[in-house]
């Protein structure tokens, strides 16, 4: 229907009436036809208001009975989920990809643990091998950072390396529960030229004063050879290219020993605040890289903000 044509119709309408009440004066017999067509305009008038009204107040119920229904699908689908956001300064950067020189970068992580899986940003989409009081492991499909040309420097010359899908598995114990952590996880990508990168570390924390906890974080990273000449070696065309010299990795080895000193403030049960800061050492295997260039070990820091649903 067009709305415009609604202030129309009803002047029409009202006119026609005019023309009934102004010959009604004149004929009582019109007088009562006129009365009676009045009350039937005023009850269908009443009519359409009330139905309007209840039409209205239906479809706000409704809408609001949805957004009830919506709200409680979706707080029973992120119970027990964690968010993690805030500033990382790190050479392995979810916006930067792989770095030779560690950037101050925006960081998040999510992560939903269900019965029979899980889904997080850090550890992929996967399921169970086992999960206890204290332990953890699973399997998963995840994704191996790449590295961008543009992002760094050190990169000039030697071209881009995609990101790629991999098979991943981990592993979290804690021996003395919220005191003490150990975790492992290693993933390869799926690729004919597959590369595979491995990580071990722990975690130790103790109670500081009031809401505050100290903890100290300390991991290794491995790569195979197939990683470490992506990522860290020179072939011969790149040489060229970028002026660095020849480094054709034969083996895996150690890449870096990254350790973080931090303070955790609890505020309640679901949110806490995590600030710390520390180094990142280069191994002597990978020293021998030309595109590290004398740069062993660089500072890291951590801000960031955790909520749990």
């Amino acid at each position: 229907m067009n709305h415009h044509s609604t202030p129309h119709l009803f002047t029409t309408l009202m006119q026609i009436l005019a023309r009934v009440l102004g010959a009604a004066r004149a004929a009582p017999l019109l007088r009562a036809s006129c009365r009676q067509l009045f009350c039937h305009f005023k009850y269908w008038l009443c009519i359409f208001c009330c139905s309007g009204y209840g039409a209205l107040s239906f479809a706000q119920t409704t809408s609001e009975a949805n957004a009830l229904e919506l709200g409680s699908f979706w707080t029973e689908a992120l119970k027990g989920a964690e968010l993690t956001y805030g500033i990382n300064k790190t050479n392995l950067s979810l916006m930067h990809g792989v770095l030779i020189n560690a950037k101050l970068d925006p960081t998040i992580d999510f992560n939903l643990e269900r019965e029979s899986g899980f889904l997080s940003i850090e550890n992929g989409l996967g399921v169970w091998l086992l999960k206890g009081s204290g332990f953890k492991s699973g399997v998963s499909l995840n994704y191996m950072l790449g590295r961008v040309q543009a992002n760094d420097v050190a990169y000039r010359g030697l071209g881009d390396v995609k990101g790629e899908f991999e098979g991943y598995a981990f592993m979290e114990w804690q021996p003395i529960l919220e005191a003490v952590t150990l975790y492992a996880n290693w993933g390869s990508t799926l690729g004919d030229q597959h590369k595979s990168l491995a990580q071990a570390g722990f975690t130790l924390g103790l109670p500081l004063v009031n809401e505050w906890d100290v903890f100290w974080d300390c991991k290794e990273a491995y790569g195979d050879q197939s990683y470490v000449q992506a990522f860290y070696g020179v072939n011969p065309q790149q040489s060229q290219s970028s002026g660095k010299g020849v480094y054709l990795p034969t083996s895996s080895s150690a890449l870096y020993n990254t350790q973080t000193v931090g303070l955790v403030r609890e505020f309640d049960s679901k949110r806490s605040l995590i600030l710390g800061a520390g180094f990142i050492r280069a191994s002597s295997a990978l020293m021998q890289s030309p595109l590290l260039s004398g740069l062993q070990t660089q500072k890291t820091a951590v801000l960031v903000m955790n909520q749990r649903f």
